[in-house]
């Protein structure tokens, strides 16, 4: 069986398999909605001749979606800002290993950057309860995504954890693709970010020799993604809420699509997308097992991106009204404080448990970046 078949169900569109589509999409309604928000003159004869020139997904991420992510962040941003890309060698492809906030800015951003940066489009990781629909799943594999399952009994998970695990190294060597995946399963909805171990262990599950080695391959690059106003910051409290009291959390009936529409429309502010250097496994010691090697991969992503995540006036804000204090006054404007309370009650009322959640989500990444400041 050739190999590509064996990642059918979760990898992107082929080339191939583009130049069927795309002659139907200029058909579709959703594409031409979203093409003339980013190019709002374009005719139909435009659109289809848009889509003749694309032959891959690359094409279409290029040709297609660059112009509506660029009008979107117009929209609803003050700018996005990049750093650390300048570092990494262009020959050379990466999985980056982030932060995750948002459902669909936060990779889409990323291929927004590397492209300008000239390192090449990733592949990125999305679960498969993201796409429940024809037409998602049409716009996920268009856009790079790979699928992630999520709902499996746990024989089929560890089947399809190994499948991903050989895909993610498929897509980097013989694809030529970078790789995008969230540092955990679902989003940070409390800002703290945390490495799971499980994940670099699922990335190795299809390594044939030594751990240290595979890992290597892989070339880990930490990333850090930061959003001065979270537009899902309102939409994140019931599961907080929830989680503090021990409580199973229930998505109520599209919840993921309210929350990927929110958060590609709500404003954002600034946003920033920081890059590491590629993980050095000799600060690991050389007698680790396998199961310690993934916690001390975990550890160093950890420290390197709450080093590396952009502190806005927003994070400080609510450090110091978490604290009762104003020791970092000099980080933001009496203005921006008025902003913040009033968007704070806003979300929350006289509800002192829900204004916690809400300063804690804003404030934990000025508490982690002290925490590994001090070590």
């Amino acid at each position: 069986m050739p190999q590509e078949d064996i990642y059918k169900a979760m990898r992107p569109f082929s080339n191939e398999e583009f130049e069927m589509l795309k002659s139907h999409l200029g058909e579709k309604d959703y594409v031409k909605m979203v093409m003339r928000y980013g190019t709002p003159t374009l005719t139909d004869d435009d659109i289809k001749n848009i889509l003749i020139d694309c032959h891959s997904t690359d094409d279409f991420v290029v040709k297609v979606a660059y112009p509506v992510v660029q009008q979107v962040l117009r929209d609803t941003s003050s700018g996005l800002t990049s750093s650390g890309f300048d570092a990494l060698c262009k020959d050379e492809r990466y999985v980056f290993f982030s932060n995750h906030r948002d459902i669909v800015m936060d990779p889409i951003l990323l291929n927004l950057s590397t492209y300008e940066n000239g390192i090449g489009l990733a592949q990125t990781a999305t679960g498969d309860n993201l796409t429940p629909d024809e037409m998602t799943r049409t716009v996920s594999k268009l856009l790079k995504n790979f699928v992630v399952f999520r709902s499996l009994s746990p024989k089929e998970m560890l089947k399809s954890s190994m499948l991903m695990s050989s895909y993610i190294h498929h897509v980097i060597y013989d694809e030529n693709d970078n790789v995008w995946i969230a540092q955990r399963e679902g989003r940070s909805k409390d800002g703290n970010d945390r490495s799971d171990a499980a994940v670099i262990k699922m990335m190795c599950l299809a390594r044939k020799g030594d751990v240290r080695e595979y890992l290597d391959s892989l070339h880990l690059v930490p990333m850090a993604i930061s959003y001065q106003w979270d537009p899902n910051d309102v939409l994140k409290l019931p599961a907080l809420l929830a989680a503090r009291k021990g409580e199973k959390y229930v998505k109520a009936p599209g919840e993921d699509f309210e929350s990927i529409m929110t958060g590609v429309r709500g404003y954002k502010g600034a946003i920033h997308i920081a890059v590491g250097e590629r993980l050095d496994l000799s600060r690991i010691e050389e007698q680790a097992n396998a199961n310690v090697i993934f916690k001390e991969v975990a550890r160093y992503m950890d420290t390197q991106i709450h080093r590396m995540y952009h502190l806005y006036d927003t994070n400080y804000v609510a450090y110091d009204m978490i604290n009762g204090v104003e020791e970092h006054a000099a980080h933001y404007t009496p203005q921006l404080k008025e902003q913040f309370i009033s968007r704070m009650e806003k979300a929350c009322g006289d509800d002192e448990e829900k204004r916690e959640l809400f300063l804690a989500m804003y404030a934990n990444p000025v508490i982690n970046r002290y925490k590994y400041e001090q070590k």
